[in-house]
């Protein structure tokens, strides 16, 4: 590499004439000038925002202990932990913690997002909405991470009816198709849920360091507002009190808003909120530890893109949702799933991918 504006990271080295020599079989990734070479074989260090799969080893005080592939177990809070209670955001009980294994018991798996890397370099994890939680209805595949290819989403739902999770810490979960409650199709009808011009009462999520404002609608007491009237006012005249919501004995709604907007509307009914029978049918429709019934074809489709997906990375090829797609068409030529384990179907298959690929980017 001759060029002297190429600067070195971790796994590279310098041995003169301006050419970067790799000190190790691994991954190169390139970062503007910055050159540096991740190990093929090696523990997931971890970086904020990841999207982890684990497995919970350990239940303690107020933590789960997951096993996500690094050198130490990574902690997943009961407060980082989103219930199931038809509240986003809630303060966790004490009968919470009790319950802690109807949640999350040993040998449980989940997906999760990394919250932050302490100075020990142990992973805290979250599950911020309910795309995270508990994984049913497939199966575990390994892989070095450094074969997982970082990309927008890691949530991939396959034209053949499975859905793939790739973990950066090169854990993947292979499943039968469910549907999630945040989709592509949700964000091109965004306009459905708020267009411009609408009303709508949320509250301060947060203050960025731009001093914008990040709000968001918690609960069904918040969201679009209508049959009423905006009334503005100078914010200082609005006196700070426990609730901001009003029923006026004339039937009149009135909604003091921080900002100086005040929204005067008539009285609607307050959405009734989530009974203990439906929080119970929630809640073990999302913390079940029994499979769904899936039909033998989703099966044996299952059971194809996880040797696909073992394929590629005994071959040391990146994992990824187009990589896995081109290996499945390869894997076609091959009637049962349980052939693709022969160390020649599997290098077969591996270099159909890998042409593929090569095609389309020509």
């Amino acid at each position: 590499m001759p060029d002297p504006k190429v600067h070195r990271g971790h796994g590279a080295y310098n041995d003169g004439d301006h050419t970067l020599v790799s000190s190790l079989g691994g991954v190169v990734d390139q970062i503007n000038k910055l050159i540096t070479v991740r190990p093929l074989r090696t523990r997931y260090s971890g970086a904020v925002g990841d999207v982890v799969v684990g497995r919970i080893v350990e239940v303690g005080q107020k933590r789960w202990a997951v096993d996500v592939n690094a050198r130490q177990h990574a902690q997943l809070m009961l407060s980082g932990h989103q219930l199931a209670r038809g509240v986003c955001r809630r303060r966790k009980s004490e009968s919470d913690e009790l319950a802690m294994r109807n949640f999350f018991a040993e040998g449980d798996m989940l997906v999760a997002e990394a919250q932050s890397i302490p100075t020990d370099r142990s992973i805290a994890l979250h599950t911020r909405s309910t795309k995270y939680g508990k994984l049913r209805n497939g199966c575990l595949v390994t892989v070095p991470p450094a074969l997982i290819v970082r990309c927008k989403s890691h949530f991939h739902s396959l034209p053949c009816g499975v859905d793939v999770i790739l973990g950066l810490n090169g854990y993947i979960w292979v499943a039968a198709h469910v549907a999630r409650r945040k989709s592509e199709s949700d964000e091109l009808a965004m306009r459905n849920f708020f267009a411009e011009g609408d009303m709508l009462v949320a509250e301060a999520q947060s203050i960025p360091t731009d001093r914008s404002i990040a709000l968001h609608t918690r609960s069904t007491k918040y969201g679009k507002l209508r049959n009423g009237c905006l009334v503005t006012v100078p914010p200082a005249l609005i006196v700070r009190c426990k609730s901001h919501f009003h029923s006026l004995p004339c039937g009149v709604d009135v909604i003091l808003g921080l900002n100086g907007y005040i929204w005067v509307a008539a009285h609607v009914a307050v959405p009734p909120a989530i009974d203990e029978a439906d929080a119970r049918v929630t809640a073990e429709a999302l913390y079940s530890n029994q499979n769904d019934e899936i039909d033998v074809a989703t099966r044996l489709n299952i059971a194809r893109v996880a040797n696909c997906i073992r394929a590629l990375a005994s071959h040391d090829l990146p994992v990824s949702d187009t990589m896995i797609m081109y290996a499945y068409e390869a894997s076609l030529a091959y009637d049962q799933p349980a052939e693709l384990l022969a160390a020649s179907n599997a290098r077969d298959v591996a270099t159909q991918a890998q042409l593929m690929v090569q095609q389309s980017m020509e």
